[in-house]
């Protein structure tokens, strides 16, 4: 056997070859495998795409969006990390490579019954920019860039690569959220809000009826009614004027002691 091949027998090696149906299959499976040139087996080249949104389809699985392309293999969005900048890279080589099985010579029964499997090679910015979504002819809605994935010119994302993803996205979630305010409106599409307005709402920390998401309330330490964890003293109509959260407190005595300070000194400059 030549050293630039091999041969593989995926069926017909679990098969007793002797027996007339095995007889009859023998050598059909067999599959003489092409090398795969030494260059593109040490490829130093690669691109690096990156993912500022949390979105998770499932919660548990830490992945925003998935592309299977068929023989180029399937490829994960990874999801950001809720105290990260950005996601961990989802990394394309330079050149990939494809394997497909090109049959047998001479068809079925004729000529050498043993195939071969050879291999193509795929640029890698094709297959990024069939990640992306950006490659043409375009389908709508399937461009990521619009939703927080970019390609990052290195390997680490730079400040400004990251800014204009999330002003990207930002300007998306927008638009999502007046189509949902509009579909809220008619009667007709209220059934047409889905969890991509509800997702840009809450990006856009954007109060709906139609994507409210539950706030979490803690008792008031003063008279035990339900507060927001987060402000400073138990306030409005009901409250009864306690601390609730003592470094939100602090800031906001250190505030209003500023403010003191600043038109003091107004009053001071006027009657001078």
């Amino acid at each position: 056997m030549s050293n630039q091949t091999r041969v593989t027998d995926s069926i017909t090696g679990n098969l007793n070859t002797n027996s007339p149906g095995g007889g009859a299959l023998q050598g059909l499976n067999k599959r003489n495998i092409d090398p795969i040139p030494a260059r593109l087996k040490n490829i130093k080249t690669y691109y690096f795409i990156y993912n500022i949104s949390d979105h998770r389809p499932n919660p548990r699985i830490p992945i925003s969006w998935t592309r299977a392309l068929g023989g180029l293999g399937t490829w994960y969005i990874w999801a950001r990390e809720k105290d990260d900048v950005v996601s961990k890279p989802t990394i394309v080589p330079e050149v990939y490579v494809e394997q497909y099985d090109d049959g047998i010579p001479g068809g079925w029964g004729g000529g050498n019954l043993v195939g071969r499997i050879r291999y193509r090679e795929e640029e890698g910015d094709r297959i990024v920019r069939e990640i992306l979504g950006t490659q043409q002819p375009t389908i709508e809605d399937n461009d990521l860039t619009n939703w927080g994935v970019f390609l990052a010119e290195k390997k680490e994302p730079t400040k400004a690569e990251i800014e204009d993803a999330t002003a990207k996205m930002t300007h998306m979630y927008q638009l999502v959220v007046a189509d949902g305010d509009t579909k809220w409106a008619n009667p007709d599409t209220k059934k047409l809000i889905s969890s991509i307005h509800v997702r840009a709402a809450n990006y856009l920390l954007q109060e709906r009826d139609w994507a409210s998401p539950p706030k979490k309330m803690v008792p008031c330490p003063g008279c035990g009614g339900a507060v927001f964890p987060h402000v400073a003293y138990h306030a409005g109509p009901s409250g009864c004027g306690s601390i609730v959260n003592m470094d939100a407190a602090k800031q906001q005595r250190m505030r209003e002691l500023e403010l003191d300070r600043l038109i003091g000194k107004k009053k001071e400059e006027t009657a001078a």
